[in-house]
């Protein structure tokens, strides 16, 4: 974005904020463009998501709203809405989708991985697992017929 294109980015967020009654920000970080369209359709004609960088977001905000600027993080984008926030809430929970972890990506929940005999041949996977203070040991099989 160019120097002088700035400020006009930060009125048309300052007139999307007057404009509606429900303001959030949301966090586009790692979200998927086809899980952002999904979220778009769903959202048509009900709320407004303008994605902006971090700083203009915090001039727009300012000084009305300046209590949202402490929950913008990685890539903010600004929601606005002139239906109820819960209902908001509603139809962007329920338009989340399943995605496979990435390198670096924090689990949303406790990962369990439970004691006993794994399928996984002596190896990599067995030292990626001991890399992450996971404990494993060798376990002897006899196969039937074999002394």
């Amino acid at each position: 974005m160019l120097k002088s294109e700035k400020p006009q980015e930060v009125e048309r967020l300052k007139k999307l904020i007057s404009t509606y009654s429900v303001i959030g920000i949301l966090n586009m970080h790692k979200l998927p463009g086809r899980q952002l369209q999904k979220i778009r359709t769903a959202l048509h004609g009900k709320a407004v998501i303008r994605m902006s960088k971090k700083a203009l977001l915090e001039k727009a905000l300012e000084p009305e709203h300046k209590e949202l600027t402490k929950h913008i993080h990685d890539e903010p984008a600004l929601i606005v809405a002139n239906e109820s926030p819960f209902s908001l809430f509603k139809t962007l929970k329920k338009s989340r989708s399943k995605a496979k972890a990435r390198a670096g990506d924090i689990a949303p929940s406790d990962i369990v991985v439970l004691k006993g005999p794994t399928s996984l041949p002596p190896g990599p996977s067995i030292s990626t697992l001991q890399n992450a203070k996971i404990k494993t040991a060798r376990i002897s099989c006899r196969f039937l017929g074999q002394q």
